[in-house]
């Protein structure tokens, strides 16, 4: 991933939304997109940062390839993993000074948890746990492990977090983290699966394999298991940290800080405290964190980002849509999708077209504008869908995105109405947490309602004009202020362009495409 910020404005990408490989490495395709939207020449770039995932620093005169674009190694620096983390996440808050903690995986010099004291033009790190006592006693790589074993991969820890749910946390009495002072460790004497397996035998429970039948109660009590004791690990080290500071802005970021189950703990635990948590708080965010600690460097300045938003990919124009629909070469996809027959139109309004699709239960891809960073579909590029049956839930994760059977998805709220559904106000703008429904609303959100009565809340307001506006004219049809939001993929990375977007459309159940001012629909498939 590559981000630029300057005179020119800010866009950013992830390297998989290009390569359409979720996860992928590399910087190749992110870095020539950035610098065609910014419509910047890399030889006028002042600095370029570079940051790696854990292991040791990188070494000075590290230059990451640079060279073969005839980057001069002096206008190329490195950042740590952590600062990374921290600055992104403080310059995104809007915040004048807070305490800052980074939870992930593993960052530079073995960091596994790290925090900072960050104002407008410093950010001085106070303390961190490190792997000397093992990196998978680490918050991140411990959930990780249980991760593994429950048969997801290492980036899937939202399964896990969905999974439990479903389960009796308190099935082991045996604490998963011994908690001291800054510090925290899990009781895992082993990395991934096997440390994990390891743990629960110790506690008495038997594991012959990986637990993949995730209808088992011993899968989902595993699942809330390691997601309750998360849940505490991270409480303790927030408390530690203000303490520690005396702060009452505190910014969270890493991998950990999508946990959106644990983010609302931590904001009930700390009602006095103002916490934020950045969209691409995981190493999507990477990037930008890097450019913003450039910007530092040569200003001394950490920027505020707090009126930039998230959406922060480039804007498609009208021709670049039409030559979409028109299927010209390099547009779209071609092979298997040529057989497709569809037609398009164009709409003045398409937000009310939009509402009203939604009210007559149809199911919308909905593209507009830049993308957004991090991982959530937050109204530019997102499948939407009337959220009040909850039979949607499952018609969606089986006809849509063929996923799992637990997995959730979120409500769309308008800001203003947010209190009849959770009791009281709060901005939620980005989708990060995992407040409850309070029970007179349930059935109207209940096919973006988890089991247990939350969901992962996004509120929708004035900063996001055209879905306001969606949600305004669906109010206005249905008496529900919200719909269902989920983001527009099935079983690849989010869709970035036009070309992308109708590809996933014509492959899929999607009833319809709304492409900017367009609306396209599925007439039948060709032989």
């Amino acid at each position: 991933m590559r981000a630029r910020i300057g005179r020119s404005g800010e866009v950013a990408i992830a390297e998989e939304r290009l390569s359409r490989h979720k996860y992928c490495p590399g910087w190749w395709a992110s870095l020539q997109y950035c610098l065609n939207a910014a419509k910047t020449a890399i030889d006028d770039i002042d600095l370029f940062v570079i940051s790696s995932g854990g292991g040791p620093a990188l070494p000075s005169g590290f230059h990451g390839g640079l060279l073969a674009f005839g980057v001069d190694p002096r206008r190329v620096t490195t950042a740590d993993h952590h600062l990374s983390h921290a600055i992104g996440s403080f310059s995104m808050s809007g915040f004048e000074e807070a305490a800052v903690l980074v939870c992930d995986a593993i960052g530079n010099e073995s960091a596994t948890e790290t925090h900072y004291v960050a104002s407008r033009n410093s950010i001085v790190k106070e303390g961190k746990n490190d792997a000397a006592r093992g990196a998978w006693k680490g918050i991140g790589l411990t959930y990780e492990a249980f991760t593994n074993l429950l048969g997801f991969s290492d980036h899937e820890s939202g399964k896990t977090m969905a999974l439990a749910a479903y389960g009796d946390a308190d099935f082991i009495s045996h604490p998963l983290f011994a908690l001291s002072e800054r510090t925290v460790a899990s009781g895992l004497e082993d990395t991934h699966q096997w440390g994990a397996a390891e743990f629960l035998r110790k506690c008495g429970i038997a594991v012959d394999g990986l637990l993949t039948d995730h209808r088992s109660q011993l899968a989902q009590n595993v699942a809330a298991y390691v997601q309750r004791h998360t849940e505490t690990a991270l409480l303790h080290l927030v408390t530690e940290v203000l303490g520690d500071t005396g702060q009452r802005n505190l910014c969270l970021s890493g991998g950990v800080a999508l946990n959106c189950v644990a983010n609302t703990r931590l904001r009930e635990a700390f009602p006095k405290v103002n916490v934020f948590f950045p969209p691409p708080a995981s190493d999507t965010g990477q990037a930008l964190g890097n450019a913003l600690y450039g910007h530092w460097r040569l200003t001394g300045e950490l920027l505020d980002m707090r009126d930039r938003g998230c959406f922060l990919g480039r804007y498609y124009e009208d021709d670049e849509i039409l030559s979409t629909l028109e299927r010209l070469p390099g547009a779209t996809a071609c092979g298997q999708l040529a057989r497709w027959k569809f037609e398009y139109h164009r709409e003045s309004d398409v937000a009310a077209v939009a509402a009203s699709l939604l009210a007559e239960d149809r199911i919308i891809g909905w593209f507009q504008g830049g993308s957004e960073i991090g991982p959530r579909a937050l109204g530019h590029r997102s499948i939407l869908v009337d959220p009040r049956r909850r039979e949607t839930r499952e018609k969606v994760n089986e006809r849509i995105k063929h996923r799992e059977w637990f997995r959730p998805f979120a409500p769309s709220i308008l800001r203003e109405e947010v209190a009849r559904f959770l009791g009281y106000e709060i901005d939620l703008p980005f989708m990060l947490e995992s407040p409850n429904i309070v029970t007179a609303a349930q059935r109207e959100v209940a096919a973006a309602m988890h089991v247990d009565g939350s969901a992962r809340v996004q509120t929708v307001g004035s900063s996001n004009p055209l879905f306001q506006r969606l949600l305004v004219k669906f109010f206005g049809i249905t008496g529900v202020p919200a719909v269902l939001n989920t983001s527009f993929n099935d079983r690849e990375p989010i869709v970035e362009t036009p070309g992308d977007a109708l590809s996933c459309f014509l492959s899929s159940n999607l009833d319809h495409l709304i492409l900017g001012d367009y609306v396209v629909s599925k007439l039948e498939a060709q032989y």
